[in-house]
């Protein structure tokens, strides 16, 4: 008789829209990034999902050194211990003494996925190894061979799997009897059993159990056209993935529905039928997914309000419907019919895992909720009761599973009959299902049928160590940009939460405003609190986002509250040159000679005598030395550049227009109420033809900036209204993301700051006068 398997959901991811990756920007996994819950906050919950995997009858836990430890059946080699001898079942080995399953020397853990008897590991190189049952090439080999089961199969002499020449894994999911990996350029590849179509290669044959599948040979999954994915989650026999825009399509066994198109028919089998050409699943309107998980026969997702639908086989309530009839498998069955799953009066999702015939989820109170199957006390409620199959079972009537006193989750697996949580304190615990040592309680009885049973009387699992909680941090806090002359300086806050790792660095990204693509400002590895974004186009408008990063891996982004524009900075400069020249002093001589000529002199008397005197004077020379004061001569040339001219001062009136803050959308709605078109009529008489008008919706922070379509139809219909209320209005719609908003009125110093808690369904309308 054939026996159901499952592929536990080990990892659960956030996507991106139409976001370009560089290599420095590429996540070693896409298990990290931190979902939101309704208020828009975020949290890591999913990131530790890819610590703890439960599959059908063993369980496989990476502690605190990124080592891994696995317990349970052993019988294939899935517990990587160099044997066939089950772990934890009171018979072989105790889970504590147990050894760390061998993958390479320096080699450890980042992620794991566990199937129905064989085990897949993401590396720290983000290579992948697979180990356990090879029937049907599962393990990636190129052959049946199991691996894990005796000496010598396993460390450095287990290979890593060929993905193909330089590529590389970011994330693994393992299903029933195949594997998937997604790979760095954001392709999927599978390989196993393909009789369904699981594989999505347009056929049913097995892939890995032959020589030259693997490597470049091993064909990828065929997309709609420009179409790329972001996560993975590989079920029994059916495999899904949500795609870059995040939309979800799903192949392989739909029997039940579980591929959500409304018919029971198998997708990925044959030419006719093909991934490419199927249309992504219905999941409401406007709505999209955060995070996947497919179980043996049903496929449940968190959507971007982070709600819970479900679809595929509803037996024993496994669909959280309140009954048994199965969903998606007909026509009118999906898009808003579906309904959402009530979990509790405002209560929503962090986390989801799918197993085999139930379904459990971390909430964003930290508490755990299952339904489904209730066999072996999978559930936790201490019966063995179905939950989700009738009327008055869910919603607060569904009650939290009983951890411990002060003990909250922080991941969840659901397995074939058993769960697993990873708990507030790095310690795990799983109820259900026993016979094989799943559980990890050195026994073989199941735990959570009887009262008495959960609670403070679960016991931990004793792993001889701690499990590894440690996980990239939560995005920056109040990304603020500032444009300058062909640069913008971008500052921020450091996360609310590291992850339990210090921050390495900051990855700065830029993008011209709505064209979706993104850049790497390549500023080397830095932890400052800001940097300046140079080598920018003037008058283009720029958009900005930062994440952080640490040991584990790099967090969601964070996006600046609003683009900025470059300008070209001109500066006016005078400049009067003064030259002074200075002479030596002179002296001037002048000689003056002055000729006396010869005189004579005669003289009679009446003497008997006569005396006659001459007397000649000789000439004399008279020098006149006259010194000349030393005297300075200034020149002054004055190079004019600019002419200044005064203007005598006059007041001049600036108009102010006031900011408005559009009273909250109904859910899930777009359309201007009553009251909102009476408060914009309003508003309207603040403004004139001419007046620049800007309607900003805010979506709640996630990785890289994924907006609500949403919340750009809302921003859309404020600023129509408006523009249809005065003419010649110029209107700009922005969907911002941010964790605080800031808006600032035209009101030279208003700057009045609402928390995103208020703006998730609101509008801000800013306006500025026309020059």
């Amino acid at each position: 008789m054939h026996r159901k398997h499952i592929a536990a959901l080990t990892t659960i991811a956030l996507v991106v829209f139409c976001s370009v990756h560089t290599a420095r920007d590429a996540r070693a996994d896409t298990a990290g990034g931190a979902l939101i819950d309704a208020s828009g906050a975020s949290t890591q919950s999913q990131a530790r999902m890819r610590y703890i995997t439960a599959g059908d009858n063993h369980t496989c836990i990476v502690l605190s050194d990124n080592s891994v430890k696995c317990f349970g059946m052993g019988a294939d080699g899935q517990l990587g211990n160099a044997a066939i001898d089950n772990i934890g079942d009171g018979v072989g080995a105790i889970v504590a003494t147990s050894s760390t399953v061998s993958l390479g020397a320096g080699r450890t853990v980042r992620s794991i996925s566990a199937g129905a008897s064989h085990t897949c590991a993401l590396l720290d190189n983000a290579t992948v190894k697979c180990w356990g049952s090879g029937l049907y090439g599962r393990l990636g080999y190129e052959d049946s061979a199991d691996r894990g089961n005796s000496t010598g199969q396993m460390g450095d002499s287990l290979p890593a799997v060929a993905l193909g020449t330089g590529r590389t894994a970011l994330q693994i999911s393992v299903g029933s009897q195949h594997s998937c990996a997604l790979l760095d350029n954001y392709s999927v590849k599978c390989w196993g059993r393909g009789t369904y179509g699981q594989l999505g290669i347009g056929s049913t044959a097995t892939i890995g159990d032959g020589a030259g599948e693997m490597g470049n040979s091993l064909v990828a999954v065929a997309f709609a056209a420009g179409r790329s994915a972001r996560f993975i989650a590989a079920g029994s026999n059916h495999t899904c993935a949500i795609l870059d825009n995040a939309s979800v399509v799903c192949w392989g066994r739909g029997s039940s529905g579980q591929l959500g198109q409304g018919a029971i028919t198998n997708i990925g089998h044959s030419g006719s039928a093909t991934v490419a050409v199927t249309p992504a699943i219905d999941l409401g309107s406007g709505r999209t997914a955060l995070a996947l998980s497919a179980g043996d026969a049903h496929t449940c997702a968190i959507l971007d309000n982070a709600t819970i639908k479900c679809w595929g086989s509803g037996s024993n309530g496994r669909l959280g419907s309140g009954a048994t009839n199965n969903l998606g498998d007909g026509a009118g069955e999906m898009g808003n019919s579906l309904g959402i799953v009530d979990v509790g009066a405002g209560r929503t999702a962090r986390a989801i895992s799918a197993g085999i015939a139930h379904t459990c989820a971390v909430l964003d109170n930290a508490t755990v909720k299952c339904w489904g199957n209730g066999g072996y006390g999978k559930l936790g409620y201490e019966n063995q009761n179905d939950l989700g199959d009738g009327a008055g079972e869910m919603g607060t009537n569904l009650a939290a599973v009983s951890l411990g006193t002060g003990r909250t989750a922080l991941a969840i697996s659901a397995g074939g009959a058993h769960t697993c949580a990873v708990l507030n304190n790095g310690s795990a615990k799983c109820w259900g299902d026993g016979s094989s040592g799943q559980l990890g309680s050195d026994g073989i009885a199941a735990i959570g049928a009887t009262t008495g049973e959960m609670g403070d009387s679960l016991a931990v699992v004793a792993l001889g160590g701690s499990v590894d909680t440690a996980t990239e941090p939560t995005a920056p806090q109040s990304v603020v940009a500032v444009a300058g002359d062909t640069q913008a300086t971008v500052s921020w806050s450091a996360p609310v939460d590291n992850g339990g790792s210090a921050v390495t660095d900051y990855v700065v990204e830029y993008s011209v405003h709505g064209s979706g693509v993104w850049s790497l400002f390549d500023d080397g590895v830095s932890t400052s609190l800001g940097a300046t974004v140079t080598g920018l186009v003037n008058d283009t408008s720029y958009s900005f986002r930062v994440s952080a990063r640490n040991i584990v891996n790099t967090s969601a982004t964070a996006l600046a509250l609003s683009a900025v524009t470059p300008v070209t900075t001109t500066t006016t400069t005078t400049t009067t040159t003064t030259t002074t020249t200075t002479s030596p002093p002179t002296t001037t001589s002048t000689t003056t000679t002055t000729t006396v000529a010869p005189t004579t002199s005669s003289s009679s008397s009446t003497s008997t005598s006569t005396s006659t005197t001459t007397t000649t004077v000789a000439p004399t020379t008279t020098t006149t030395t006259t010194t000349v004061a030393p005297t300075t001569t200034t020149t002054t040339t004055v190079a004019l550049t600019t002419t200044t001219t005064t203007v005598t001062p006059q007041l001049v009136v600036v108009r102010t227009i006031p900011s408005l803050l559009v009273q909250p959308f109904a859910l899930n709605m777009s359309a201007l109420s009553t009251e909102q078109l009476r408060r914009l009529g309003r508003y309207s008489n603040n403004l004139k033809r001419g007046d620049v008008v800007t309607c900003t919706s805010y979506s709640p922070s996630n990785p890289h900036g994924t907006v609500s379509r949403l919340n750009v139809q809302r921003a859309r219909s404020v600023c129509k209204y408006l523009s249809l209320k005065v003419v010649g209005l110029r209107v700009k719609v922005i969907s911002a993301i941010a964790p605080v908003a800031s808006v600032r009125s035209s009101v030279v110093g208003a700057s009045p700051h609402w928390q995103s808690l208020n703006l998730l369904r609101r509008v801000v309308v800013e306006a500025r006068p026309a020059l």
